[in-house]
């Protein structure tokens, strides 16, 4: 058996597994370029089990005509192998769609030259050496997206073929030995495609799980953060209906009682004055006015918690000794003697006017609630905390409240020792409303009896803001 047919024989064995293996690739990665590459490597296939079947020109002559269909099969198969390729290396739309063409025109014009007659063994191998040198080619674009794939050593495979074709023009090879190396470059370039085949469909999914790891995370974070807004949501609800359900309470015990006594002290006035009894009408006069100036003053506390939850905060700096020193002086009753500042507070970056309202309802409370004590004393400081920054405390060493009590501190109409102080219930939620807006937060401390700090702190900011 010649040297030519047992070489065509290993060539059927090597492509036609690269033809298959190809085939599967192409089931799992639904690539183009490895259903081409599949097909081409067949068409390769074929061609040599041509040659091994003694289908193939034998004479030393390159003006001879090729083995026809030797010759169809090896056209077919490198016009296919190239527009594989031109897939596989991703070119530039451009240049993909002018290569495709370029192939399909050349290969056309080779087989219609065939199918005349016309076209010789030495225009086959021309053909296909210009068109393996134009694989190097497209393998060295590869080589620069790609490095350290493998496609440097295709680029010297390929270039075997026509290197080989060149020394056996020169007689330095046999013609048949020259078309013998045929096999190598075929061998090496379907085995590297298939490797890096693999290694990018790897790279892909590792891609593509990363990905996928990362949106599930994304949502994960999502549902958390859409669980947590409900659950603050949930809570101011459940705020809100708890201050409407107080709020109804309140107007219909602070208001409707005031006015309805109003009206029955009014109406008592008038028999005074028609009996004539000017110290009664003037007595029952002086209870009018109190009970109009309570309602009043409930109703301003209203429009206070109100206000305290719209409009925007407009911060500037507070210098915050100075303005409680202010509101000290001008709460009813308040004296040097009774509030003490603690060294000197640091400025604020806040608005002006709700940190005013801040320390006015803290130190109203603290006076009011210190009041029946043997010496009444309220303490205002301030201490840097590494969570909190700045926290400001008021303190008083009066009636203090109880564990049960603190948990109604802030909730809007509740009243601690009712029976003992006036007041409606709303200060201490003025305050908390002003403190979050400002992005810090209320807490206190008390034992009944040992009197109780409030501390809050305002989230801090550049003092930048002009005064």
């Amino acid at each position: 058996m010649p040297l030519d047919e047992i070489m065509a024989v290993v060539g059927v064995a090597v492509q036609g597994t690269l033809a298959l293996l190809m085939l599967v690739v192409w089931r799992s990665l639904k690539a183009r370029w490895t259903l081409l590459l599949s097909a081409g490597f067949f068409a390769v296939t074929a061609q040599y089990l041509c040659v091994s079947m003694g289908h193939y020109s034998s004479g030393t002559s390159l003006s001879d005509p090729p083995a026809a269909l030797n010759a169809v099969f090896a056209l077919i198969a490198h016009g296919l192998i190239t527009w594989g390729l031109i897939a596989y290396v991703d070119l530039p739309l451009a240049w993909d769609r002018r290569l495709r063409q370029g192939t399909l025109m050349a290969f056309g014009v080779a087989l219609i030259a065939l199918a005349c007659g016309v076209l010789t063994r030495g225009d086959t191998i021309a053909l296909i050496g210009v068109f393996m040198c134009g694989w190097a080619a497209l393998f060295g674009w590869a080589l620069r997206r790609e490095p350290r794939a493998g496609h440097g050593i295709v680029m010297l495979a390929v270039l075997v073929y026509p290197v080989s074709m060149l020394a056996a023009l020169a007689g330095w090879l046999s013609l048949a030995g020259a078309g013998i190396s045929l096999i190598v470059p075929h061998a090496v370039l379907g085995m590297t495609i298939l490797t890096t085949g693999l290694v990018r469909a790897q790279a892909s999914s590792a891609r593509e799980l990363a990905a996928r790891q990362e949106i599930q995370a994304e949502l994960e974070r999502a549902n958390q953060t859409l669980e947590l807004r409900v659950v603050l949501r949930t809570a101011q609800l459940r705020e809100t209906i708890e201050g409407l359900e107080s709020f109804n309470r309140s107007v219909s015990h602070d208001l409707r009682g005031p006015l309805g006594g109003i009206t029955g002290v009014s109406r008592m006035a008038r028999e005074a004055l028609g009996r004539g009894d000017l110290t009664g009408a003037d007595r029952l006069l002086a209870a009018i006015a109190r009970q109009s100036e309570s309602s009043t003053d409930l109703v301003t506390s209203l429009l206070q918690l109100a206000r305290s939850a719209e409009g925007d905060v407009e911060r500037r700096t507070v210098h915050t000794d100075a303005l409680v020193r202010e509101v000290a002086d001008l709460l009813a009753g308040a004296t040097p003697q009774v509030v003490a500042i603690a060294g000197e507070l640091p400025d604020l970056q806040a608005d002006p006017a709700l940190v005013r309202q801040v320390f006015a309802n803290l130190l109203a409370n603290a006076i009011k609630f210190s009041g029946s004590a043997e010496r009444p004393r309220v303490e205002v400081g301030a201490t840097r905390s590494p969570g909190d920054g700045v926290v400001f405390h008021v303190r008083d060493n009066g009636v203090g409240f109880t564990e049960a009590q603190m948990r109604e501190l802030f909730v809007p109409f509740r009243r601690l020792h009712a029976e003992r102080f006036e007041g409606h219930g709303i200060g201490l939620t003025i305050v908390r409303r002003i403190v979050e807006r400002h992005g810090g937060r209320l807490w206190a401390e008390g034992r009944p009896g040992q009197g109780a700090t409030f501390y809050f702190s305002f989230e801090e900011q550049p003092s930048t803001v002009p005064e």
